[in-house]
């Protein structure tokens, strides 16, 4: 199971790969299936952040 601050590092590098795509404009097929992607792989790591730290503060 992950940590945290494995899913904080994720969800960054998620954004910054999201925001250069979107910077150069390289929206080809591929690429806009994979921000599809990324958007639901960052829900699910918030998801899984607020379930782990919701209930009993913050979880290590």
């Amino acid at each position: 199971m992950l940590d945290i601050d494995t899913h904080l590092r994720e969800l960054i590098a998620f954004s910054e790969k999201a925001r250069f795509a979107i910077e150069v404009e390289e929206l080809t097929e591929d690429v806009v299936g994979e921000l599809e992607a990324i958007s639901e792989n960052v829900v699910a790591s918030c998801q899984w952040i607020l379930a782990h730290t919701s209930t009993r503060g913050v979880a290590r």
